[in-house]
């Protein structure tokens, strides 16, 4: 089968003649026309003087060839030697007088003659207003930033002094009289705000509604009525609570429990799990795997390896978790260790997990895995602080020559972590408990206080105990 020719497609251009000649030229005109002002001086130069000497003579000077050179490089003029020579001899018309320029001086001679006529306190005032102007003007900002007494000081002109408009420099006199309206709004605003409406709720009221908001984000304005009712004695409309209860940057839909608020309800049974390098002395790089008790802050178990797996995962946490002392939940990060699914998969109980590591958990041990966000590693903030004074005062001290040395050291600074390192956030010893008040002495006992300091990691720490 034969195809036609690929040029039996073409099309001829269209072609557009120009009827409109005048219409044409004059845009051709008004496009290419250039007003020059030049000074006499540089008029008088524009012919290059005769040199004296037999053969051509210059025509034009150096000036009028380096102002045509300059005019055709600032507006991109062809670079052609017709383009110079029409550049340079340029039609030369006399420049019309100045009317601007006339009217200035007349109307400044006008002024002059009535200031003549004007009293001193006029004069006074007017020099006064022009020096209060030139004072905003010399503060140290880039813009000059009118304050409240200037513009009090300008709607006072502007209501007793005629003349206000013609020495005012720095704003347009609209603004003047915009600020005079604003402030006249103000003035009946105030007189007769008291007027209309209920009356305002006491503050005390209001602190309670913002306090049971902010406390409670998931009760709504009906619930807090019910609430103030039934158990305060104070009765409000749905519309006023509502109008002082707290709002969340954020919140578009139904509030819920955050993550702080979880933390604390469940800190009893729920154990978080973190890991953490550490190189040797010959630069090879060991895992430390700790897990804490929420409620205590207590180190449960702590283990040492130089490939971590997920089965070596499972095996210390079922080395952790003996007969009868399984947390609820754990929470952990997303360490790639733990099997990251990227969907998440469906177990035989029907839940969903995110990991292999949940998984397991969920369906050996019946113990919920959490994951915290992705990026947020404040969601594990109890743990991560734990690893941070774990480098800070144990693993930056000591260069470690083996595994064992390692998980000696760390089992050490544990073992004084759990018995005998008072914890900031429970107030107390975490073996001990939270809130633990040990040993105490009334304030007033002047007798010397005998104590014993035992140390710890060769004397890197000390454990201070009341002697017997």
């Amino acid at each position: 089968m034969r195809y036609p020719k690929r040029s039996q497609y073409k099309y001829a251009k269209s072609r557009y003649r120009v009827r409109n000649w005048a219409q044409y030229e004059a845009g051709l005109r008004n496009r290419g026309d250039l007003t020059v002002w030049l000074s006499d001086a540089a008029l008088s130069a524009w012919r290059a003087p005769a040199s004296g000497r037999p053969g051509g003579q210059r025509t034009y000077s150096d000036l009028a060839i380096e102002a045509a050179l300059t005019i055709r490089m600032v507006f991109h003029l062809p670079c052609s030697a017709k383009t110079s020579s029409a550049l340079v001899g340029l039609t030369y018309y006399p420049p019309p007088p100045d009317r601007g320029m006339m009217i200035s001086w007349l109307l400044l001679v006008l002024r002059a003659l009535t200031g003549m006529a004007r009293s001193h306190a006029s004069l006074a005032a007017e020099n006064a207003v022009l020096r209060h102007q030139l004072s905003v003007l010399q503060r140290d900002r880039k813009r000059p930033l009118l304050q409240r007494s200037d513009r009090v000081l300008w709607i006072w002109l502007c209501r007793h002094w005629r003349r206000w408009r013609y020495v005012l420099v720095l704003i347009q006199p609209a603004t003047v009289l915009k600020w005079h309206r604003e402030g006249y709004r103000r003035h009946w605003r105030r007189r007769s705000g008291g007027l209309g409406g209920r009356p305002r709720i006491p503050r005390s009221h209001i602190n309670m509604i913002r306090r049971i908001s902010s406390d409670h984000p998931e009760w709504g304005e009906d619930r807090i009525v019910l609430e103030l009712r039934v158990k305060l004695g104070v009765e409000h409309a749905p519309s006023t609570i509502r109008r002082y209860m707290a709002t969340r940057k954020g919140d578009s839909g139904p509030a819920s429990t955050t993550w702080r608020t979880f933390l604390a309800g469940h800190a009893s049974e729920l154990w978080t799990m973190d890991l953490t390098t550490q190189p040797l002395w010959n630069y090879s790089v060991r895992y430390v795997l700790v897990l804490m008790e929420l409620g205590s802050r207590r180190v449960v178990h702590v283990a040492v390896t130089a490939s971590p797996t997920l089965a070596w995962v499972k095996q210390r946490i079922r080395e952790a978790t003996p007969f009868g002392s399984v947390p609820r939940f754990l929470v952990h990060d997303n360490d790639g260790i733990f099997g990251q699914f990227g969907r998440r998969r469906s177990g035989r109980s029907g839940r969903s997990y995110r990991s292999a590591l949940d998984l397991w958990l969920g369906e050996v041990l019946c113990i919920k895995g959490i994951p915290i966000p992705y990026g947020a590693p404040n969601a594990a903030a109890h743990i991560e602080r734990f690893m941070g004074s774990l480098r800070r005062e144990c693993l930056n001290h000591f260069i470690f020559l083996s595994e064992d040395h390692l998980r000696r050291t760390v089992t050490a600074y544990i073992t004084c972590y759990n018995k005998g390192r008072p914890h900031q956030g429970i107030e107390g010893i975490p073996e001990c408990g939270p809130g633990w008040p040990g040993a105490t002495r009334p304030a007033t006992d002047d007798s010397p206080i005998r104590f014993v300091a035992h140390p710890v990691l060769g004397g890197l720490h000390h454990d201070y105990r009341l002697a017997a």
